[in-house]
């Protein structure tokens, strides 16, 4: 069943999915019965996703300055898979959190963790940061030595950790239940630039850094390391720092956001002729997901949805998707 949820996932997200993976990778003989059934059983159902969410739309989200397709850099020659100890920083925590990904629309924001910077150039590195960019501590150390104007005096980084994080909607986070490992740094703001306070360390310390750089770029500093943040990069505040984060740097919402639940996984598609929105929504968590709960601006008001032939109406069971349009 898990497989089957993963390549539904894929092609709800207007990728081809891996429908005949039994069929093509191992011998009739020996393959599982039981998912040759299952996949030859929900056919019909995959070819509806595939029209419901078309891969020649856009995608709308942040887009990974690196992913498994590669880095956004032309001249790297870096491998993803092997650069990272512990796998690509932003879809580590992204999908878990219910933000959706971009990949190949550049007019969407990106996202740059520390030891991605190394494949770019100075000229791509600029390209990136005027789309609009999400940048971790470490990251944010590589651009100002590389002479980048990121609103910033400095960085230091702190060994210890301070106990809780307030964000401005009020909401107060123990940040100490984070691994020993974690660190976070402490930002030095510059007199030329506009930043505003997403959240500050009971210390005093600023937490999630909103900027508009003397030359306009707007930046989102997160102040500890994407890769091995553990629990900093998780929390229902955090999760709405990163739908806001999307507003401050495009000056609009997402048009559809999932609130505090963790592993709902989120794709939207939008047609570059029509501006159609279409929006799959999966259930990846252990408990069931009201559909309902889902926050939707004015301008996505879905009038139709596609669930499987054992879809409850507006809940979505653990593995189960939907599709809005």
């Amino acid at each position: 069943m898990e497989l089957e949820a993963f390549s539904e996932g894929l092609t709800g997200a207007g990728f081809p999915g891996i429908l005949s993976y039994q069929f093509s990778y191992y011998d009739p003989r020996t393959s599982d019965p039981a998912y040759e059934a299952l996949t030859l059983e929900r056919k019909e159902f995959n070819r509806k996703l595939r029209a419901w969410s078309p891969p020649e739309w856009e995608e709308i989200g942040f887009e990974p300055a690196a992913s498994p397709f590669g880095f956004l850099s032309r001249d790297s020659e870096l491998t993803p898979w092997n650069s990272f100890s512990e796998g690509i920083p932003a879809l580590k925590v992204l999908p878990r959190l219910g933000i959706p990904c971009a990949f190949g629309n550049p007019n969407m924001p990106v996202v740059l963790a520390g030891e991605e910077c190394a494949a770019f150039t100075d000229a791509e590195l600029d390209a990136l940061l005027r789309r609009g960019a999400v940048l971790d501590a470490p990251a944010a150390e590589v651009l100002l030595a590389r002479g980048f104007d990121l609103g910033l005096e400095s960085l230091e980084r702190l060994d210890k950790l301070p106990a809780t994080e307030r964000h401005r909607d009020g909401t107060i986070v123990n940040v100490r239940t984070a691994e020993k490992k974690n660190s976070i740094w402490r930002a030095k703001t510059g007199k030329n630039a506009q930043i505003q306070e997403s959240s500050v360390f009971d210390t005093g310390i600023p937490g999630v850094l909103e900027i508009i750089t003397r030359e306009g770029r707007r930046l989102v500093l997160m102040p500890w390391s994407f890769e091995r943040g553990g629990l900093l990069n998780f929390s229902f505040s955090r999760q709405r720092q990163w739908y806001e984060a999307f507003a401050f740097l495009t000056d609009r919402p997402l048009p559809v956001r999932v609130a505090n639940r963790a592993d709902i996984r989120l794709h939207l598609r939008r047609s570059p002729q029509t501006g159609e929105l279409a929006a799959t929504v999966q259930n990846l968590s252990l408990d069931p997901f009201q559909i309902d709960a889902l926050i939707l601006e004015p301008e996505f008001q879905p009038t139709s949805r596609l669930m499987a032939e054992d879809g409850s109406g507006l809940i979505l069971q653990p593995m189960q998707l939907a599709v809005l349009r």
